[in-house]
Order: structure tokens, then sequence, then C-alpha cells
């Protein structure tokens, strides 16, 4: 376990809400996303900026970060990359993680076209990121002209068919 002092930026908005985490033990302090600086642990991680997931238990069933201190888990941490600011690695956590998980999920390959709905959305964003970081082509879709396809303009998203020469998109 590591002792992390969190920044201001490292806790977002709370995410539980009465009935809709029927695992979450009370009383709790919730908070699954972190940023901060290891002030305890092993010592080579003693004064680095990390960041990180929790995964299914953290702010659930055991405390979470929207604290100023919180102990986490040694391999849940990453390293906090210098050019992310605090705010920016906050709000990496689970978005990308959510768009991981469900480009392994539909086994995803480089060359293959997504149709990304909610491209705008934070894990509509990472899923276009790590979808073109994997090789593939990406349309994304989102209301106005934020994205190759206006949701507002065309709801029945059209376009994409002819986007791909009349092949439907993944």
């Amino acid at each position: 376990m590591q002792a992390l002092q969190l920044t201001r930026e490292g806790t977002a908005a709370p995410s539980l809400k009465l009935g809709l985490f029927l695992h979450t033990t009370y009383p709790r302090i919730p908070g699954r996303d972190f940023v901060g600086i290891v002030v305890d642990g092993p010592s080579q991680h003693i004064d680095k900026e990390v960041f990180g997931t929790s995964g299914h238990d953290f702010g659930f069933t055991e405390d979470g970060c929207h604290a100023e201190y919180c102990l986490i888990s040694e391999k849940v941490i990453v390293e906090k990359p210098k050019n992310l600011s605090f705010a920016q690695a906050a709000s990496a956590g689970t978005p990308f993680t959510t768009a991981a998980i469900a480009l392994r999920g539909a086994g995803v390959k480089a060359g293959e076209t997504l149709l990304v709905l909610g491209l705008t959305g934070q894990v509509g964003s990472a899923v276009a990121h790590l979808a073109k970081l994997l090789g593939c082509k990406v349309l994304g879709v989102a209301k106005g002209n934020a994205a190759e396809i206006d949701s507002a303009v065309d709801p029945t998203l059209s376009k994409a068919t002819t986007l791909t020469n009349g092949k439907v998109p993944m």
C-alpha cells in the first residue's frame, strides 16, 4: 500500500448515488480515480506523482480518494507523465479504462473502422484516442460539427454508410 496525498484536482465529482451501486458498504468515502504524490510506502515511490483508477472496490467497499490522504495499492498506481497536469491525469482513469475494456472486449484490430457514438464525451474521446493508436479509422458521432457525423442533423447516422462506401462500421 502507498500513502498518497491527493491534489485538489485528484477528486472527481461523487460517483455514488443511492441504489445504483448495491454492493457499496456504508459509511464510505467515495472516489475511484486519483492523482497525487506518494508520501509513504516503498522508498522507490516516495515523492512520485502518480495517478490511476481503482477497480471494483475503491470507493464502494473500501474508502475512496475523496479525501486529503488515502491508501492506494501499489499495483494500481502509474507514474503521472510530466506533460499531464494533475487535473488532466485525474480525469483519465475511468474513461480510458472503460475505453480499453470496450475495445478489448470487441476484439478491435488494426485497420478496422469504428463508429464512436458520443465522440466528445470522456469515454468516447478515450475510445477514439486508443483506437487510433491501435491503427483503426475512427468515425465520430456527436451533436454539432465536432465529429464526422452530426447526430442532430443525421439521427439515423446514414452518413456512416456513405463514409464507409457502403460498409457498416463496427
